[in-house]
């Protein structure tokens, strides 16, 4: 996109020559060749004080609020772009470059699994796919995204982030989707969000595009589902459109079966299934043959981060440590239960931004643990102490601690005593860094 054009299209100010808006980025310390900063004023910092770092960057233009002096930036041969909002303009112009893209687009929303499920469908579509990448699935994450795309895409598969009601409203605006799908709906940022009904809600809103073609999503919400073309998919329910029977994990993967196909997915996670059905929503969705892509499914090798088996002879460890929430819990809980002739370990940090529901959502972890046939369980964290005042009476092998490198320090030291086969998930949100533990494992043992 030419930014003279964008410019006047969107009554910006440009000052210096026009320039080819080809990628953003927003992080002065990791610039991207080619692309325009976008500066953008946080809570914390302005991205207008760290223009003067990137002016001798490859770097061919910057978009600034209206009342920077772009002197300097002039001076260097760069351009300006201004703005009186710089995030409004961002995703205004990346909704200049949709109109541009003539691929079919999805999006992807939910409280858990969304990564994963975003990643297969990429994955399994045939043709040329552009999808979010990293972590940007956020209000300026997403436009970048999209502004980064080749307009000869054949599929350009999006992720939308949510903390709050509209704020998948305003992605879907800038995606105009023609397949929206929900991998999962539980208790998530609920500090923002303020209730589970709100949850709903917002995720809900992938299905707003002007563009939809069909909607995917679980069964159990589709008295939710208003339009009048939609696939849903269940590992329980019989009347579900897309039925997920069978499902079994081994050390080679997920095993279940889907209208009569089977499946073996090399992820350890009952929640890969319900991906999987999710995805073949979305192949139906657009005329594709799922049944021919069977291949493409089975060998897709997962996320970082998400359900990845790290082998240490006699310890397997699953590293779920990306984010934490209810549903990912409690789909974490059922992967690990699910494996037979194996001591099974549990270890889990806190469940974050649960608001005022925090220790009634730890407590119901604790109770989901106690009717498990996990054998230990290492709790670390402020509000993964109420899962612990549950489970500790039981008969299980339960620790609580407030020192992650203790934690992981008694870990090591109780699988150094005991080397029969044992299988180890860590898991916790994003915040709590469960990783390190992950981490303290692979260099110890």
């Amino acid at each position: 996109m030419n930014s003279l054009e964008v410019a006047k299209k969107l009554n910006l100010i440009h000052e210096g020559k026009p320039f080819e808006i080809r990628d953003v980025f927003f992080d002065s310390r990791e610039p991207v060749k080619g692309a325009m900063f976008v500066a953008i004023k946080g809570e914390k910092t302005d991205g207008h004080l760290y223009i003067k770092d990137l002016l001798d960057k490859d770097i061919p233009g910057f978009l600034v609020k209206d009342d920077f002096d772009c002197k300097d930036v002039l001076s260097k041969g760069k351009s300006c772009l201004k703005a009186k909002d710089t995030i409004r303009a961002l995703q205004e112009i990346a909704s200049l470059k949709r109109d541009e893209i003539r691929g079919k687009v999805i999006a992807v929303a939910g409280s858990a699994g969304k990564t994963t499920t975003k990643e297969l469908i990429a994955h399994v579509l045939p043709g040329k796919v552009h999808k979010t990448y990293k972590n940007f699935n956020s209000q300026i994450g997403l436009p970048k995204v999209v502004i980064s795309a080749d307009i000869d895409i054949d599929y350009m598969v999006l992720e939308m982030g949510a903390t709050a009601l509209k704020d998948v409203e305003k992605l879907t605006n800038i995606a105009r989707q023609h397949v929206g799908v929900i991998s999962s709906i539980g208790e998530e940022h609920l500090e923002s969000f303020g209730s589970i009904e709100n949850v709903v809600r917002g995720n809900f809103e992938v299905f707003d595009s002007p563009n939809l073609i069909s909607g995917v999503y679980p069964k159990a919400f589709h008295g939710f589902y208003k339009k009048e073309n939609g696939l849903s998919f269940c590992r329980f329910r019989e009347d579900a459109d897309i039925k997920i029977r069978n499902v079994y994990i081994d050390e080679e993967g997920t095993h279940f079966e889907i209208m009569g196909i089977k499946f073996k997915i090399p992820v350890l996670s009952v929640g890969i299934a319900e991906s999987v059905g999710a995805s073949i929503g979305v192949l139906s969705s657009l005329g594709i043959d799922w049944r021919m892509l069977k291949e493409r499914f089975e060998s897709f090798k997962g996320v970082q981060g998400r359900m990845q088996l790290i082998d240490k002879g006699f310890l397997k460890i699953i590293d779920d440590t990306y984010n934490a929430n209810p549903v990912s819990v409690k789909n974490a809980i059922l992967t690990l239960d699910s494996f037979k002739a194996f001591r099974k370990i549990m270890v889990l940090g806190d469940m974050l931004e649960m608001g005022e529901h925090s220790k009634a959502l730890h407590e119901k972890i604790g109770a989901i643990l106690k009717a498990s046939h996990i054998d230990g369980v290492y709790f670390y964290g402020h509000d993964m102490k109420y899962a612990y005042d549950v489970l500790k009476s039981s008969s299980k092998e339960v620790f609580y601690f407030d020192n992650q490198k203790e934690l992981a320090d008694h870990l090591i030291k109780s699988l150094k005593q005991n080397t029969d086969n044992t299988i180890c998930l860590v898991k916790g949100s994003r915040g709590m860094r469960m990783e390190n533990v992950v981490r303290e494992l692979e260099n110890e043992l």
